[in-house]
């Protein structure tokens, strides 16, 4: 089992972190992790892949491209900020944008080897704050290959109370969310 996971998070041991960790622990199988450290540029809307194949932006994404083909599964992990995901959310998932261009100007789906299973991790201070972010990383994992209803999603959403680390029912949420995971790809 491959996993793909964007973690969207700036702070290191945080509440974002912490839902992270705990699927990780759980989640059986190979995994790759996206993050503010993985040197990928946001897209530059240069619309470059709207007449040629492929990105323009040579960086560290074009591996993940590969990745993506193959995996499993997808999780989007991010912190809810002003009620939508974080900016490092949004730079990694703005690189799909080649995934939409490639069919929607060429007619060319991006070739899947199978449905994606997806999960979407949401950290926020207020519950209200997933309203507005849920619908944009499910949007982000349309055009990841992910199929809907995603397999999961955990919410630590009074962070400003208390941590995620100490959330027990989130914890347990992205415990359950690595085992489906698992069952969904025997």
């Amino acid at each position: 089992m491959k996993t793909l996971i964007i973690n969207g998070t700036t702070r290191k041991n945080g509440d974002t972190e912490a839902l992270l960790n705990e699927f990780i622990r759980h989640l059986p199988g190979e995994h790759l992790i996206l993050s503010q450290d993985s040197g990928i540029a946001p897209c530059k809307d240069c619309r470059y892949c709207w007449s040629h194949e492929g990105c323009c932006v040579k960086d560290d994404m074009q591996p993940v491209y590969e990745y993506l083909r193959d995996c499993d599964n997808v999780a989007i992990a991010s912190p809810v900020w002003f009620s939508t995901l974080s900016s490092v959310t949004i730079a990694i998932g703005s690189r799909i944008q080649m995934l939409y261009a490639q069919n929607a100007f060429f007619g060319q789906p991006f070739e899947m080897k199978r449905p994606k299973n997806g999960v979407l991790f949401l950290a926020g201070g207020e519950p209200s704050t997933a309203e507005a972010a849920a619908p944009v990383a499910r949007t982000i994992m349309k055009f990841m290959g992910v199929q809907r209803p995603l397999a999961a999603e955990v919410y630590s959403l009074l962070t400003n109370d208390v941590p995620a680390k100490d959330d027990k029912q989130a914890l347990q949420a992205a415990r359950d969310a690595a085992v489906k995971l698992s069952l969904l790809c025997q």
